[in-house]
């Protein structure tokens, strides 16, 4: 798989899209407008075992925004936020890298993106 091509089309604010059963670091979310104001909210990462919570944040006049996935598990899929302004075009999951610590694709690390499920 190329991470650098979208590997799928989002199903729209609030719904479940399936993925790429696989362990990653990032999905890069390409909203389908860019953010007017800082928004956010919790998406849902769905794994074989579990669900997880994780904060989705758009910032003003970005089309972009990047959703971390700090379990180290395989990942099938995720329901982003049931907010217009999140909704989302395309994700493109980014491959994770070795290692606990989650660094994100466009040269800046966050702390959200530690390794803190386990």
């Amino acid at each position: 798989m190329n991470a650098a091509q979208p590997v799928a089309e989002a199903t729209g604010h609030g719904g479940l899209t399936e993925l790429t059963p696989g362990r990653y670091d990032w999905l890069r979310v390409e909203l389908r407008r860019p953010a007017d104001e800082e928004t956010s909210g919790v998406a849902w990462l769905y794994f074989a075992d579990a669900v997880d919570p994780e904060p989705l944040v758009a910032t003003p006049g970005s089309a972009v925004a990047w959703l971390p996935v700090p379990r180290r598990d395989v990942l099938h899929g995720v329901r982003l936020p049931e907010r217009p302004e999140l909704a989302a075009a395309t994700l493109t999951p980014v491959p994770a890298h070795p290692g606990t610590h989650t660094h994100r694709p466009d040269g800046a690390d966050s702390a959200e993106g530690a390794d803190t499920h386990g």
